[in-house]
């Protein structure tokens, strides 16, 4: 399965007669008074978690305290499992994927550096290539000629966890 990196949300709590603002700084955010699914004040660990800030915001005006206490949405990040996407069969991933499982990982590593068009930079005997082209025959693939389109991987959109606590540091990608 793929991740994703996701966006989360969870409501902190303050009461406006003594804090003008959520007194939480990031690095303190465990710290923090949250709201639980079962609306109630709890901590972090028990917090209701929303997929998105009108889910969050809708719950939190639902319950009978919301004109009490003011509502600070953390938002955080995280890595959820999706569906990897559907490919044809004779697709470089499909092919790559059916070799990952059946085979050794080094006849996988010819065969991605094959669809990449780097086979000339595997640094491996003869002999092994000679192995690697016998198996790798199997699946379609004939590493002794050039691929007929030079496969590039989609470049994963990272998002580093920094920018939550300092954006200067965020990754430039």
């Amino acid at each position: 399965m793929a991740t994703e990196y996701r966006s989360f949300f969870n409501i902190g709590l303050y009461d406006p007669r003594y804090f003008d603002e959520f007194p939480y700084v990031p690095s303190d955010y465990d710290k923090a008074i949250y709201l639980s699914e079962k609306k109630r004040k709890c901590s972090w660990k028990k917090a209701a978690t929303f997929e998105s800030l009108e889910e969050a915001r809708t719950f939190f005006h639902e319950w009978k305290n919301s004109p009490n206490l003011k509502m600070h949405i953390v938002e955080f990040k995280r890595y959820v499992e999706v569906p990897d996407p559907i490919f044809p069969e004779d697709h470089p991933y499909s092919v790559l994927k059916r070799i990952q499982g059946n085979e050794r990982v080094n006849i996988w590593v010819t065969a991605d550096l094959w669809f990449k068009g780097k086979i000339a930079e595997h640094y491996v005997s003869k002999q092994t290539l000679k192995r690697h082209r016998k198996i790798l025959l199997g699946y379609g693939i004939d590493i002794e000629g050039q691929p007929k389109e030079v496969y590039h991987p989609p470049k994963v959109k990272r998002d580093d966890i920094w920018h939550t606590a300092a954006p200067e540091l965020k990754a430039l990608d």
